[in-house]
C-alpha cells in the first residue's frame, strides 16, 4: 500500500517481484552463514551460498510467486533476514545491538504479513529457554527479544482491531481440523462471545503471569539439575553423540522414504515428475518435488543426512530445527486450496530454502569431501555432482514448462519471438508464452478494469453478483484503484430489502446505483426496482491453469462477463412472459449451476467445473437454477431449445425439491414444451425458483455438462 501511494498502482506492482529478489539476497547471505558455521573457509562458503542463490531462483514456485501479490514472499524476506542476523550475532558476539535489534524486529515483522504465524513462537521459546537455563544470557539476547516482543505486541493490536473475526477463523478453523476444539469443555467459544468477554480478554494476561511463575521455578529446577548431573550429562553426549547422529540420520531417511513412497502409493511412476496422484495430503511431497525434481529431493534428503552427521551444531541448529519444524506442518497438511501452483506458497517462507541448502551441501559434499582421500577417484565424484547438477537444471527447464514431452504429443519447445505453433510430427516449437515462465496472467486486466471505470458515472455505485468468488475481481480494483464505490454482494441469499432500503439513499443524494450481473448472479433481487441496460463489462485474461491431482503445463483464460443494469424504481410488478436467452442478456435469471459463455456464445451449458476426472465420471446429475416472475396462474408453460451432449439424456423440472416435469433430450438442438403446475415451485421474494436438472456428461477437460440452451421462455396458462 506504501509503494502504491509513492508511486502509483502500475510501478506498485513491482513490489512483489522487488521484496522477492530481497528474499532471495537474504537467502544467499544466510546460507553464506550456514557454511561458515559447518566450518567451510570463505572462497567455498562464498560459492555455497552463489549455488544455493542460483537453485532458488530458478526453482518454479520461487519466481512464480515473485510475480503474485501474497504475502509470502515478504514473510520470506522477513524470516531469513532474521535467522540471518540470528546467526550473525551469535557467531561475532562483540556486544553491538545492531544484528539483534534487525532480527528481533524482522522476525516480529512476520506476524504484520502473517496473522497464522504463531508457529514461530515454538523454536524462538526454546532460543529463550535454552539461553536462559544455560546462563548464556547476554545484552544482546535483551535486544532481540524485546525488538521482537515490540514488533509481535504492535502486530497482535493491528490483529485485535482491525481483524478479530479474520484472526479467530485462521486459528479455531486450525482447531477443528485436527478436532482440538473437541478436547475443550463445551467446544470453542464463538468469534463474539470471544471478544467481548471480559473473563476471555484477560486470559492472555492470566496466562502471561503464569508463564513468568512457570519460567522462574522451572529455573530453579533446571539449576538444580545442572549442577548434580551436567558433568555426568555431557560426557554421556561425547560418548553417544556419533550414534545419535546415525540414528537421526537414519530417521530422517525413513521418514522421507515414507512421506515419498510408501504413505502417497503412487500408481504410476509418472506421478513423480507431475502425473496424476491422490487428491489428499498424503502426496504433499511428491506435488512439492514437481518444482524441486526428483533429483532435487533426492539430494535434499543426503544433504539433511550430511548435515545431521557433521555440520549440526549449536550455531546453525536455529535454522535447521526452524525449517525443519515448517516444514513438516506443512507437507504433513498444507492449510490451503490444494490447487497447483497456488498452493505451493507456503513452501516459499522456509520449506523451499531449507531442501535447497540441503540439495546444495549434497553437491558441496560430492565435490569437496567425497573420495577427497584421492585425487584421482575425487575427479570421478566432481564429475557425478556435475552430472546430477546438469540433469537437475534439464528437469528444472520441464518444470518451466521450456521443454513439454509426452507420448501423446511428442516434443514441444517454448521459445521467445515465436507468435505460433510450427512443426509437425514428435517435434514441435511453440511460443514462449504458452510455458509457466512466459505466461503473462491476467495481462490486460489493468487496462480492462480501467475502460470499465471510465464507463461509469463519476457518482456511480456498482453492485456486482455473480457466482462466489468471481465478482471480487472486478470490484475490489474499481474501489482501491480507481476509486469506485464498488461493492459485492453476499453470495448466499442477498438481504433485498436492504439493498433496497440502500438504493433508495443513494437515489436520493442524486446517485446512479449500477447492477453488474454474472453467472449465477441472479440470487441478487432488490424489491420495487427494475433493470434497465446500461451496458456490458467483461475480464477476459490469460491464467496458469490450475490442477489438484496433476502437475498443470498450461495457461486458460479467465472469461468473466458481466451486464450492467442501472436500478430504477419499478411503475409495476414484473409478469410474465419472460424469455431467458442464454446468448444474451440471461444474467438476472441465473441464480446458480451455469458455466460462464463466451461474448459470442448463442448458449449457455448447464453444468460444474471438476478438475477430478474420476469425480467428474462419478458424477450422475447436473443441475442449475433459474428465476422469473410470480403470477396467480395455476400452471405455467415452459418453453426451451436445448440440447445433450449424449443421446437419451433426460433433463428433469424440479420444484420444492421434487420432480414436477420431465424432457429427453437429443445431442441436435431441438424445441421442447412443459406444463406445471404452479403451487408446485418454490418461491423467492417476488420470484418462482425452478431447478433444471440433467443427466451428466464429463468433457474430459474439466467440466461435466448436463444440457447446451439457447432460449427458455415461460408463459402463465389461463
Amino acid at each position: 500500500a506504501l509503494w502504491d501511494s509513492m508511486v502509483g498502482v502500475q510501478w506498485g506492482l513491482y513490489a512483489t517481484p522487488l521484496i522477492a529478489l530481497l528474499g532471495s539476497a537474504a537467502f544467499y547471505f544466510l546460507a553464506q552463514e550456514l557454511a561458515r558455521a559447518a566450518r567451510s573457509d570463505g572462497a567455498r562458503a562464498r560459492n555455497f551460498a552463489r549455488l544455493t542463490f542460483f537453485l532458488l531462483i530458478v526453482c518454479v514456485p520461487q519466481f512464480w510467486f515473485a510475480r503474485y501479490p501474497v504475502a509470502e514472499a515478504m514473510t520470506q524476506f522477513l524470516t531469513l533476514t532474521g535467522i540471518w542476523a540470528l546467526l550473525k550475532f551469535e557467531t561475532t558476539r562483540d556486544g553491538s545491538l545492531g544484528l539483534p535489534l534487525l532480527a528481533g524486529f524482522a522476525l516480529g515483522a512476520i506476524f504484520f504479513t502473517r496473522a497464522d504465524a504463531i508457529l514461530l513462537l515454538l523454536p524462538l521459546g526454546i532460543y529463550f529457554l535454552a539461553r536462559w537455563f544455560s546462563r548464556t544470557w547476554r545484552r544482546e539476547h535483551w535486544a532481540f527479544f524485546g525488538a521482537f516482543g515490540i514488533a509481535l505486541a504492535q502486530a497482535a493490536a493491528h490483529m485485535f482491531t482491525f481483524a478479530p473475526n479474520y484472526l479467530y477463523y485462521q486459528y479455531s478453523h486450525a482447531l477443528r481440523m485436527k478436532n482440538i476444539d473437541k478436547l475443550l469443555p463445551g467446544g470453542l467459544p464463538q468469534a463474539a462471545e470471544l471478544f467481548s468477554r471480559s473473563e476471555y480478554l484477560l486470559l492472555p494476561f492470566g496466562a502471561a503471569l503464569a508463564g513468568i511463575v512457570a519460567l522462574l521455578v522451572a529455573d530453579r529446577l533446571v539449576q538444580m539439575l545442572r549442577a548434580r548431573f551436567g558433568s555426568s550429562l555431557r560426557a554421556a553426549w561425547r560418548r553417544s553423540e556419533k550414534w545419535l547422529r546415525v540414528l537421526g540420520a537414519g530417521a530422517v531417511v525413513a521418514l522421507v522414504v515414507f512421506a515419498y513412497f510408501i504413505w502417497p502409493r503412487p500408481e504410476t511412476w509418472y506421478a513423480y515428475v507431475g502425473g496424476a496422484t491422490s487428491l489428499d495430503r498424503s502426496a504433499n511431497l511428491i506435488k512439492l518435488g514437481w518444482y524441486l525434481s526428483p533429483i532435487g529431493i533426492a539430494l535434499a534428503t543426503w544433504g539433511a543426512v550430511v548435515v545431521w552427521l557433521r555440520d549440526l551444531n549449536a550455531r546453525n541448529i536455529f535454522f535447521f530445527g526452524t525449517a525443519g519444524l515448517f516444514t513438516l506442518f506443512y507437507l504433513e497438511e498444507s492449510y490451503s486450496n490444494p490447487h497447483y501452483i497456488y498452493t505451493m506458497r507456503h513452501y516459499i517462507p522456509l520449506a523451499l530454502p531449507l531442501l535447497i541448502v540441503l540439495a546444495a551441501r549434497a553437491l558441496d559434499w560430492l565435490w569437496h569431501e567425497a573420495l577427497a582421500h584421492d585425487a584421482t577417484r575425487q575427479k570421478f565424484a566432481r564429475a557425478a555432482a556435475g552430472g546430477v547438477l546438469g540433469v537437475w537444471m534439464l528437469y528444472t527447464l520441464y518444470a518451466m514448462g521450456l521443454v513439454a514431452a509426452s507420448r501423446a504429443n511428442g516434443i514441444a519447445l517454448r521459445v521467445p519471438f515465436v507468435a505460433q505453433t510450427f512443426g509437425a510430427g514428435w517435434f514441435k516449437i511453440e511460443p514462449f508464452e504458452n510455458s509457466i515462465v512466459g505466461v503473462r496472467e491476467l495481462d490486460g486486466a489493468y487496462r480492462q478494469i480501467a475502460a470499465l471505470a471510465e464507463t461509469l458515472p463519476a457518482d456511480a455505485v456498482i453492485i456486482f453478483s455473480a457466482g462466489r468468488d468471481e465478482p471480487a475481481a472486478l470490484a475490489t480494483p474499481l474501489k482501491y484503484i480507481f476509486n469506485r464505490d464498488a461493492f459485492v454482494s453476499v453470495f448466499n441469499n442477498p438481504p433485498g430489502d436492504k439493498l433496497a432500503a440502500l438504493a433508495d439513499a443513494w437515489r436520493a443524494q442524486g446517485r446512479t446505483v449500477i447492477l453488474a450481473y454474472g453467472t449465477n448472479g441472479g440470487r441478487l433481487q432488490i424489491p420495487g426496482y427494475a433493470l434497465e441496460r446500461v451496458g456490458a463489462a467483461a475480464l477476459n485474461v490469460p491464467q496458469w491453469a490450475f490442477a489438484y491431482d496433476f502437475m498443470p503445463r498450461s495457461a486458460w483464460r479467465i472469461n468473466l462477463n458481466y451486464t450492467l443494469y442501472r436500478a430504477t424504481p419499478r411503475a409495476a410488478p414484473a409478469a410474465l412472459p419472460v424469455t431467458i436467452d442464454f446468448g444474451g442478456d440471461d444474467f438476472p435469471y441465473l441464480m446458480n449451476g451455469f458455466l460462464e459463455r463466451a461474448p459470442d456464445a448463442r448458449a449457455r451449458w448447464l453444468g460444474a467445473l471438476e478438475s477430478n476426472a474420476s469425480k467428474a465420471a462419478a458424477t450422475k446429475t447436473v443441475s442449475g437454477l433459474i428465476r422469473f416472475p410470480l403470477t396467480d396462474a395455476a400452471q405455467i408453460q415452459v418453453q426451451l431449445r436445448a440440447r445433450a451432449p449424449r443421446a437419451d439424456a433426460q433433463l428433469i423440472f424440479k420444484g420444492k425439491d421434487r420432480q414436477v416435469g420431465r424432457i429427453a433430450l437429443t445431442p441436435e438442438f431441438a424445441d421442447y414444451v412443459v406444463t406445471l403446475d404452479a403451487d408446485a415451485l418454490k418461491r423467492s421474494g417476488d420470484s418462482f425458483l425452478l431447478e433444471l436438472a440433467a443427466d451428466a456428461t464429463a468433457d474430459g477437460q474439466g467440466r461435466i455438462l448436463g444440457a447446451e440452451l439457447e432460449w427458455l421462455q415461460v408463459t402463465a396458462v389461463q
